[in-house]
């Protein structure tokens, strides 16, 4: 997508791809293997890989973000914890549920200041239960596409939660409906995002009622009741 916004002349600029040292020559091998070269030959300028180390903090647009070795069992994998220009904290603690780490992350939000945890996961799907079953913090999951079953296992595996460990479950790679559920609940306790989510659904509205007006002047020469 970033490659054709850029190829139309619709991108300006440099666009930064931020991961560990290890992925650079994946990265560049999938996209040979995958994209057509007018778009491979954009990796280095205008799209540059940046490898990130352990810890690592930068500076990315007006946010302050941290990147973090998650210690997986499985191949090496960084997450990240990005400060926003108003102090909120999201965080990325990657997608491995049994390493101790997911534990400690999700015991130690409250005192980081966050308030709500979005968690995505495809297949098992064992990172939002288990994020939840370890914080007093409202956890949103998301299921994610990522086997033949096309995200159902995901939705199942987060949905089905036990009594007393509930993860708010939204659609199949439903992540904006997952953002604007964690903003619903922020809006509970301030009026100004409260406000700035009013005038968000307003503006839902508006979209709909425009949308019905154009359609009736939609004109069809044979039409079936």
């Amino acid at each position: 997508m970033i490659g054709t916004a850029i190829k139309k002349g619709n991108y300006e600029g440099i666009f930064h791809i931020y991961c560990h040292d290890g992925l650079i020559d994946t990265i560049q091998t999938f996209c040979r293997l995958t994209l057509q070269k007018k778009f491979c030959d954009l990796i280095g300028d205008p799209i540059q890989l940046i490898p990130v180390s352990d810890r690592e903090t930068r500076q990315i647009l007006d946010m302050e973000v941290t990147f973090f070795d998650i210690h997986s069992t499985k191949a090496r994998q960084f997450g990240f914890r990005a400060v926003l220009p108003d102090g909120k904290i999201v965080c990325c603690p990657g997608d491995e549920p049994l390493n101790p780490l997911c534990e400690e992350f999700a015991k130690g939000a409250r005192k980081r200041g966050i308030k709500v945890i979005i968690a995505a996961a495809g297949m098992a799907a064992a990172l939002p239960g288990v994020i939840a079953a370890n914080t007093t913090l409202p956890v949103i999951g998301v299921p994610v596409k990522g086997s033949v079953l096309d995200g159902v296992d995901a939705l199942y595996s987060i949905i089905q939660m036990p009594p007393g460990i509930p993860v708010a479950t939204v659609a199949i790679n439903g992540a904006m409906n997952a953002a604007i559920l964690a903003v619903q609940m922020l809006a509970l306790s301030n009026d100004e995002l409260a406000e700035a989510f009013t005038a968000y659904k307003e503006g839902l509205k508006k979209k709909i009622v425009k949308a019905n007006e154009d359609l009736k002047e939609v004109k069809y020469e044979y039409k079936v009741n």
